[in-house]
């Protein structure tokens, strides 16, 4: 019976040593996570670009964050959510921006020089004068998306939901929309020469637009374009498309 107290009294001694050390962890680990976020922060919105071994931003929510200007460049943005950020002017060449999350972003001016937005999220982004020279937007979901002036040469958009999509005077020559979804996009006075446009949905382009500015066919450039069936060339040509 006397041995109790002495045995109680221990075990509080190591429930409490215990609570320290866990404690003690928590505030180490708590002290990483805050440098490495004050890091990132530093890298990006210091524009000085990001150093080899902090490139992985994959998975980090960076909504509606001001990236105007940043430099990230080959950066790992892998499934990142930049839902609302603003990367107008950001540095994103070479960039992995693979089923990304960039619903209602600013990418106004933004370089994607050979980027992989394979099946990113694009809905209602602006992307105008964007450059996208080579970029891969497979699959990509580009619903009313503003891609107004961008370059998008060569770019592979096979299967790309280009739904409502802004894309007057877009670059697109050689670009590959194979099976992508034109349905509503504007087209006026987009290049196209070259492009690949095998199974590609696009009759609901030439439907006249609300504003009554005329098809949204019209002036678009399709000559040399590969994969149109006799039918759509003849509705791209009567809507006023260079065939």
């Amino acid at each position: 019976m006397a041995g109790r107290p002495k045995r109680r009294a221990r075990l509080k001694r190591e429930a409490r040593g215990a609570r320290q050390n866990a404690s003690a962890a928590w505030k180490e680990q708590h002290k990483k996570v805050i440098s490495a976020h004050h890091r990132t922060r530093k890298h990006l919105f210091g524009h000085e670009g990001i150093p080899a071994g902090d490139r992985d931003l994959s998975g980090l929510d960076l909504s509606g964050a001001n990236l105007s200007g940043a430099n990230l460049e080959e950066a790992d943005l892998d499934m990142a959510n930049l839902k609302g950020a603003n990367l107008e002017e950001a540095n994103l060449r070479y960039a992995d921006l693979t089923e990304a999350n960039l619903r209602e972003a600013n990418l106004q001016k933004a370089n994607l020089y050979r980027a992989n937005l394979r099946g990113a999220d694009l809905e209602g982004a602006k992307l105008q004068g964007a450059d996208l020279y080579g970029a891969n937007l497979t699959g990509a979901k580009l619903y009313e998306a503003d891609l107004y002036g961008a370059d998008l040469y060569g770019a592979n958009l096979t299967g790309a939901k280009l739904q409502g999509a802004d894309l007057r005077y877009a670059n697109l020559p050689r670009a590959d929309l194979r099976g992508a979804d034109l349905g509503g996009a504007n087209l006026q006075e987009a290049d196209l020469r070259g492009a690949n446009l095998r199974g590609a949905d696009f009759w609901e382009s030439s439907t006249p637009a609300p504003s009554g500015e005329g098809p949204f066919l019209e002036g678009a450039d399709l000559r040399g374009a590969e994969g149109l069936t006799s039918e759509q060339r003849a509705y791209a040509k009567r809507y006023g498309a260079i065939i």
